[in-house]
C-alpha cells in the first residue's frame, strides 16, 4: 500500500553550480504533474513527466529545481547589457535633475542597476549530454526517496485501515446477532404476541396462532437486514484482501467499498425496529467515515 503524501529533495552540483530537487507529493483523483524549473532546464520537463509516471500512478506530484549559484558552467552565461543600463543611467540623472539636485551630488549604487530588469540578461546554451543525464539521474533519485517516503506512510495506513475493518466486522456480527435474538419467525418475540392478544381481547377480537405467526413472518421479511448482513460481510472480505494487496494501486477500489459499506448500514438504519441495532449502525457509519478520509491518501 502507498499514501499519496511524500516528500523529498537533494542538493547536488553539476561542475561549479549547485541545484535542489525536490518532489512533493499530496492526494489527488488522478496523476497531476506540475514541473518547475530554470528557463535553461526546459528542455527537461517532457522526461521529468516520464520519470514521474515510472514512480507514480496517482496524486498531485510536484516537482522543482532550484539554482543556487550564477556560474557559467551549466545552460548558459550572466551577460550585462549595457544598452539597457545606460538607459536606466540616463533616466536616473534626469529624474535628479528634476528634483533639483546638482550633478556632482548625484551618486549610483551598481548593484542596485543590476537588479532592475533587462541589465543581467541570462543566454542560453545546450545542455550537454553529460549534464542532462546528470540532471535525470538526481532527478530520479529524488523521485525514488519520495516513493519511499510515501510507502512508508502507506504501511501506517495499512495498520490504520486494519483496525478499522476489525471494529466492523465485530459491529456486524453483534448486529446480526441481536436481529436473530429478537427477530427470528421461528421464536417469535413473547412480549410482543402476548400485547397482541391483550389488545385484541380488549376489544372482544381474537386471532388464531396461524394468523399471527403470518402478520409475524411479514413483519420480519420486511425489516429483515440478513441480505444487508451478508453483503457487509463480502464488503469487507474483499477490503481486507485488497489491503493486503501490494501489486497494484488500491485507492479506488476502497473507496469504492466504503460507499458500498455506507449503502448498506444505511438501509440496515431505515429497517431497524430496534434501538440497540440503531445504536450500532451509527457506531459503523461514523467508523466508515473515519476510513473513508484515510483511504483518500492512498494511491
Amino acid at each position: 500500500m502507498e499514501s499519496m503524501t511524500g516528500f523529498a529533495s537533494q542538493l547536488f552540483h553539476v561542475k561549479q553550480d549547485l541545484f535542489e530537487v525536490s518532489v512533493r507529493s499530496v492526494n489527488s483523483r488522478f496523476l497531476d504533474i506540475k514541473v518547475t524549473v530554470p528557463t535553461f532546464l526546459a528542455s527537461l520537463e517532457p522526461e521529468v513527466r516520464a520519470l514521474v509516471r515510472n514512480y507514480f500512478y496517482r496524486g498531485q506530484i510536484e516537482v522543482t529545481i532550484k539554482a543556487y549559484s550564477q556560474q557559467a558552467s551549466v545552460g548558459g552565461a550572466a551577460v550585462v547589457n549595457y544598452d539597457m543600463l545606460k538607459f536606466y543611467l540616463r533616466l536616473s540623472k534626469k529624474i535628479s535633475m528634476d528634483l533639483g539636485a546638482s550633478r556632482e551630488g548625484v551618486t549610483y549604487n551598481v548593484p542596485d542597476f543590476l537588479r532592475l530588469p533587462g541589465v543581467i540578461e541570462f543566454r542560453l546554451q545546450q545542455l550537454k549530454a553529460s549534464q542532462k543525464k546528470l540532471f535525470l539521474k538526481s532527478i530520479q533519485k529524488v523521485l525514488a526517496l519520495c516513493q519511499k517516503e510515501r510507502r512508508r506512510e502507506g504501511r501506517r495506513l495499512r495498520l490504520l485501515l486494519e483496525g478499522y475493518l476489525s471494529v466492523l466486522k465485530k459491529l456486524v456480527e453483534e448486529v446480526e446477532a441481536h436481529f436473530k435474538v429478537h427477530f427470528s419467525v421461528d421464536q417469535p418475540a413473547l412480549r410482543l404476541r402476548q400485547k397482541i392478544h391483550q389488545i385484541l381481547g380488549q376489544k372482544g377480537l381474537a386471532l388464531s396462532e396461524e394468523r399471527l405467526m403470518e402478520e409475524w413472518a411479514y413483519l420480519v421479511d420486511r425489516v429483515s437486514i440478513e441480505e444487508e448482513i451478508s453483503r457487509i460481510k463480502e464488503h469487507l472480505r474483499h477490503m481486507n484482501e485488497w489491503i493486503q494487496n501490494d501489486t497494484e494501486p488500491i485507492g479506488k477500489k476502497l473507496d469504492f467499498y466504503t460507499q458500498e459499506l455506507l449503502r448498506e448500514w444505511n438501509t440496515v438504519g431505515s429497517k431497524s425496529m430496534d434501538a440497540q441495532i440503531t445504536k450500532m449502525v451509527v457506531q459503523s457509519k461514523n467508523v466508515v467515515e473515519n476510513m473513508k478520509e484515510q483511504i483518500q491518501n492512498i494511491q
